[in-house]
């Protein structure tokens, strides 16, 4: 039987290339702007309502400074708007636009074609398996939190801290045994 570890790790090695179709298939898109897989998951997260950008930032594993360039992009494409806070004046709220919910439906549209094609492979059998797959790893992913709760002296976690030195970070965080 696998372990949970070794599913952990296949996970990771998968994950990326689901993330290299996603991206791959916005990229491949001519009708619009080019899109990334960041922009789409954080017009996703504004699509359930407005953020901070400090919210937002919560949510994503990216830098607050890479963010707050996309979002300057998106606010540029007049996908995302800023609007005071209500309770807050010294808070800003993004906002998706019309514009930005369009987008939003677009992208999805552009990469539900490209894993519909994908998933058009496979057995039914294999279907039923993946569908319950994806079931138990949403299951998951809605009980178990994405960061380990942050305490004032320590940074940022990353997903190689206490890794030995030596070769590609991404690749000994993966590949540990």
């Amino acid at each position: 039987m696998t372990s949970a570890h070794q599913l952990a790790k296949r996970f990771m090695q998968v994950s990326p290339i689901v993330a290299h179709m996603m991206a791959s298939a916005l990229r491949a898109d001519t009708r619009a702007d080019p899109s990334t897989v960041m922009q789409m998951h954080t017009l996703r997260m504004l699509s359930n309502g407005p953020l901070t950008l400090k919210q937002l930032a919560a949510m994503r594993p990216v830098s607050m400074p890479t963010l707050s360039r996309s979002v300057d992009a998106m606010v540029r494409k007049a996908w995302l708007k800023r609007v005071p806070h209500p309770a807050d004046r010294r808070q800003v709220l993004l906002q998706l636009t019309e514009a930005g919910q369009a987008e939003f439906q677009r992208m999805c549209d552009v990469v539900l074609e490209k894993m519909t094609q994908m998933f058009a492979l496979i057995t039914p059998e294999e279907r039923r398996i993946l569908e319950h797959a994806l079931s138990i790893i949403e299951q998951l992913a809605t009980r178990t939190p994405l960061r380990p709760a942050r305490t004032q002296r320590s940074a940022r976690p990353t997903a190689t801290a206490g890794v030995n030195s030596g070769g590609n970070k991404r690749e000994r965080s993966i590949n540990r045994a």
